[in-house]
């Protein structure tokens, strides 16, 4: 499993029933995260009587330079493992892997900041429907 997230970042390739299998994970591990963060905040809430500029301050205090240290090395880990299975995908079609999986994050980026995030999450769906529908070797050889 490591090895398909943050492993054979040159040169591997994924078939679109294994591509789905982990991107699934990997949405569902991001999911849980948040859920705890969620989780995390209400407890606080309500441990401050409901009070939001208290809850604020002390999340303030409860999260230190550490703390935030860790959400941002998670936040990074699953990035990188989304576009590293986007890049084996994308190889396995008969793609170049790493320059357009960075295109076409920087194009939802892009869609994110000139239109809504509705037309993102859209193109996203688009995107991921493509990696998980099209056969490989439809764009050329795939290799391996």
């Amino acid at each position: 499993m490591f090895k398909a997230l943050w492993g054979e970042i040159q040169q591997g390739q994924l078939a679109r029933l294994p591509y789905l299998g982990y991107s699934l994970l990997l949405s569902l591990l991001g999911i849980g995260i948040g859920i705890a963060v969620g989780v995390a905040i209400g407890i606080t809430e309500t441990m401050m009587g409901g009070e939001l500029a208290d809850t604020q301050a002390q999340l303030a205090d409860s999260l230190s330079l550490p703390a935030l240290l860790v959400l941002v090395v998670v936040f990074v880990l699953l990035s990188f493992a989304g576009l590293n299975l986007m890049a084996k995908r994308l190889r396995h079609m008969g793609l170049p892997g790493w320059p357009t999986a960075i295109a076409l994050t920087l194009l939802v980026a892009a869609i994110s900041y000139g239109w809504t995030a509705q037309a993102a999450n859209g193109f996203q769906l688009l995107v991921w429907l493509i990696l998980a529908l099209v056969p490989g070797g439809l764009f050329g050889r795939s290799e391996g």
